[in-house]
């Protein structure tokens, strides 16, 4: 019973950060939207910045088992690309229909990332499967001959991610007026520079 209410109170803190930002969420707020006493939520958290890295290890988590779950190892690179600027499309379509704080959450999570040996490893773990799985999919075509064998599949992989996680940073803070466009002919011209 005791890990279902801390999974309970990490769920509406997650969304509750999501929806409104960190900085705009109180403890107060957390516990009223949990439908808790303050003192079964002071049981599971000591303060606000306990519950947080909680809320940010539980979205990490979430995300990256998300995302892993997809069939990369039946995709071609062109596939997971192509894959990306949908979900690109959906994220940047619900973020600005939903007017909610995503962004700042994630911008807070880096910052966490940064600070937390936990999440460092985690995040460290997350990119590298999402290395391995690009770098998989490069390796697949280059033996179909789909992409030049002269590629390194590891070097192309970081910079898609960088590339990829950039674009993110650019799109949700506005800097692009026509975001889509931008990823997409990135993505584009990669795979030109690369293919056969």
């Amino acid at each position: 019973m005791e890990k279902d209410t801390k999974s309970h109170i990490i769920d509406i803190g997650v969304k509750l950060f999501q929806d409104k930002g960190m900085n705009k969420v109180s403890l107060n707020e957390v516990v009223k939207a949990s439908n808790l006493s303050k003192g079964a939520f002071y049981h599971h958290f000591k303060n606000k910045d306990e519950l947080i890295i909680a809320c940010v290890k539980a979205f990490w988590s979430d995300m990256a088992k998300q995302f892993l779950d997809i069939p990369f190892q039946e995709m071609s690179l062109k596939e997971v690309m192509d894959m990306l600027l949908e979900q690109y499309k959906y994220l940047l379509q619900s973020f600005e229909e939903e007017n909610n704080n995503t962004f700042e959450f994630y911008m807070n999570i880096l910052f966490y990332i940064k600070n937390d040996e936990e999440l460092l490893i985690m995040s460290k773990t997350y990119f590298q499967q999402y290395t391995d799985i690009f770098s998989h999919c490069i390796q697949k075509d280059q033996n179909k001959g789909l992409i030049k064998k002269e590629i390194d599949a590891v070097k192309l992989s970081r910079h898609l991610i960088t590339t990829s996680e950039g674009f993110a940073l650019m799109a949700f803070s506005k800097i692009y007026d026509q975001p889509m466009e931008v990823i997409e002919d990135i993505y584009q011209q990669v795979y030109n520079s690369i293919k056969i």
